[in-house]
């Protein structure tokens, strides 16, 4: 009986030496049938090979340390790596007619069209130029140091028609229009000016102090057309209109006046004392169309409208009335009775530009800004133009709404205590209504077709305008423009602005996220990455291979792992049943642990660790006879003889 179970011993370890042998074959078949291209690229330099497969969580990525050294890439920067300056560009170090360009944050690895090479005509910025003729470098500013005031100029050192401007980045370089050469008009001022004629310097104030009061005015010394104005800045040099000359109205104004006629200075109120309540008025001294009217600085002098003359109306108010009627005396308010109602407001019956208002109990006359009428509105004094208070009027619901007057493009209306009132646009501005608000913007603003769009910051480029991009700001798509010597490219469902050689390069679409092909060159091949092919680079001696130039591994269990013999850097994982080829990081090695595949430090790991430890076996597919079969048989008959002995 010790003899038959030494025997039979004998014949289960032998089965199961066999079975380890035999069950390495598929890897071994894997390894030899792994994809030969491991590729880099440079829109996503961590990518595997062209596969479907992806790499495990627990498994660390890039190359293997048995694979060949990857190609040197140019020095610097590092271009499998992200960039930080969009539109960036460098010539490629291994190609005369590529170049790497910087976009989204990627370096993508570009070629010139037609026989054009790559130049660097800047530090970051490369062009496609023909080889028979020089790079066009454009001029730069003499090295001068970073300029301190914005709006600075000096004239170029020929002295001719270029010229240094000082912008918030420094000086920068210009060039005068047409003929006209630069001329240095002050000690930070340039001007460009016809050749044959003598720079005209313009006119400086003679050395006066900072002024005090802005408004005050001052006369030039040649006594002719020229006056200063007193300006926040200090004093400014203004010619009066036409053939008028200046002259001096008092002692801090001036006025052009016709030379042929004499200075009428204004008639100054007789000495009274600042006065007391603000909206008093009295007759001018001469009876006829001056009056004065108490203001909260004093006394001010003011003219009656066309032929009408001043009328004392009371003691302390003032009408401007027809000459050739008697003057009306307005009805006052009840003497004795006060007012009761704090702030109550009644228009002037008599004089449209006057109105009271309750004031300490008592009724206090009070006058409109010059120009303006009383008028009730909302059984509340108002004071506004003629033309608003004559015309009809229009009620509102929302109160500050806005809206463009339907009779005059100038003119804007808001919603003031219900109802429209007008107002006008300044200068050569016009009303534009959009985005249910009115606004004034310029002539061309405002007759621009609205083109009405309905995703917030999205973008598009200008079509028929290559150097202009559109956003959607508001629900209504707003030109803006390229910086100088930039496109627009459309790319990833948004706009950038790119130099000349990457917004012609040709586009290629695909539509399946990730997926991989093979290009002309051998060494080449393209990712599917936001919706367009991009091109990537297989390994230094690799070449790009399709996943049917290998055959097919067929295993069990999905996101089953296991090493590959002889290929300590490489791995494998069952995906739709079939095993797939990855590649640990450069210098790891594939190892197992917990039942996974992890890629570890070589020096770490010993040589002892058996790769196949924990790998699930139900992954494999063995096939009829295999040793699995015969190791099978082998236990089993092995515990049935060990139970007979141990019984007996």
């Amino acid at each position: 009986m010790k003899a038959i179970y030494a025997s039979l011993l004998f014949l289960a370890a032998t089965a199961a030496q066999s079975s380890n042998n035999e069950d390495s074959a598929p890897a071994a078949d894997a390894a030899s049938a792994a994809p030969v291209a491991s590729a880099q690229t440079s829109a996503s330099p961590e990518s595997a090979a062209p596969t479907s497969a992806t790499t495990p969580e627990s498994a660390v990525q890039p190359e293997s340390a048995a694979q060949p050294e990857p190609a040197a890439q140019p020095e610097s920067p590092d271009f499998s790596k992200h960039c930080s300056n969009n539109g960036e560009s460098l010539c490629a170090s291994d190609a005369d007619n590529k170049f790497w360009s910087c976009t989204d944050g990627k370096w993508a690895l570009m070629t010139c069209s037609n026989n054009d090479v790559c130049g660097q005509s800047s530090d970051n910025r490369a062009v496609c130029h023909d080889p028979s003729k020089p790079i066009e470098k454009p001029e730069q500013p003499q090295k001068l140091e970073p300029c301190d005031n914005v709006g600075d100029g000096k004239c170029a050192s020929d002295g001719k028609d270029k010229y240094y401007t000082c912008t918030d980045k420094g000086w920068q370089l210009l060039t005068c229009d047409g003929d006209t050469i630069c001329g240095q008009s002050s000690e930070n001022a340039v001007v460009c000016h016809d050749p044959n004629k003598p720079l005209e310097k313009p006119e400086q104030p003679q050395k006066l102090e900072p002024c005090d009061n802005v408004g005050d005015g001052k006369c030039a010394s040649d006594g002719k057309d020229k006056y200063y104005t007193c300006t926040d800045k200090g004093w400014q040099l203004l010619t009066c209109d036409g053939d008028t000359i200046c002259g001096q109205s008092s002692e801090n104004a001036v006025v052009c006046h016709d030379p042929n006629k004499p200075l009428e200075k204004p008639e100054q109120p007789q000495k009274l004392e600042p006065c007391d309540n603000v909206g008093d008025g009295k007759c001018a001294s001469d009876g006829k169309n001056k009056y004065y009217t108490c203001t909260d600085k004093g006394w001010q002098l003011l003219t009656c409208d066309g032929d009408t003359i001043c009328g004392q109306s009371s003691e302390n108010a003032v009408v401007c009335h027809d000459p050739n009627k008697p003057l009306e005396k307005p009805e006052q308010p009840q003497k004795l009775e006060p007012c009761d109602t704090v702030n109550a407001t009644m228009c002037d019956s008599t004089n449209k530009s006057k109105f009271f208002k309750c004031v300490d109990n008592k009724w206090m006359n009070m006058a409109c800004d010059k120009g303006n009428v009383c008028a009730i509105r909302n059984s509340k004094v108002q004071c506004m133009d003629q033309a608003t208070a004559d015309a009809p009027v229009d009620y509102c619901k929302t109160d500050k709404a806005t809206r463009c007057a339907a009779d005059n493009k100038k003119v804007f209306q808001v919603c003031t205590d219900g109802y429209w009132q007008n107002s006008t646009c300044s200068d050569n501005n016009y009303c534009l209504f959009k985005n249910d608000k009115a606004t004034c913007v310029d002539k061309a603003a405002s007759e621009a077709v609205q083109v009405p769009c309905r995703t917030e910051n999205a973008t598009q480029c200008y079509d028929g305008q290559k150097n202009m991009y559109q956003v959607c700001i508001d629900h209504y798509w707003t030109n803006s423009t390229c910086a100088k010597d930039t496109y627009c490219l459309f790319r990833n469902g948004k706009t950038t602005c790119v130099d000349k050689a990457t917004a012609e390069a040709p586009v290629q679409p695909c539509t399946t996220a990730n997926a991989t092909r093979c290009v002309d060159d051998d060494s080449i091949f393209q990712i599917c990455i936001s919706d367009y092919w991009t091109n990537s680079t297989c390994d230094s001696g690799n070449v790009c291979g399709m996943k049917q130039d290998v055959p097919d591994q067929p295993c069990k269990k999905d996101k089953a792992t296991q090493c590959i013999d002889g290929k300590p850097g490489m791995y494998q994982m069952c995906i739709d049943k079939l095993w797939q080829n990855m590649t640990c990081t450069s210098g790891n090695v594939c190892r197992i642990k917990d039942d996974n595949v992890v890629c570890v430090d070589k020096d770490a790991a010993t040589s002892e660790t058996n790769v196949y430890s924990g790998v699930d076996q139900s992954a494999f597919i063995p096939s009829a006879g295999s040793a699995d079969v015969i190791m099978s048989v082998a236990l089993s008959a092995f515990l049935a003889i060990s139970t007979i002995a141990f019984v007996v």
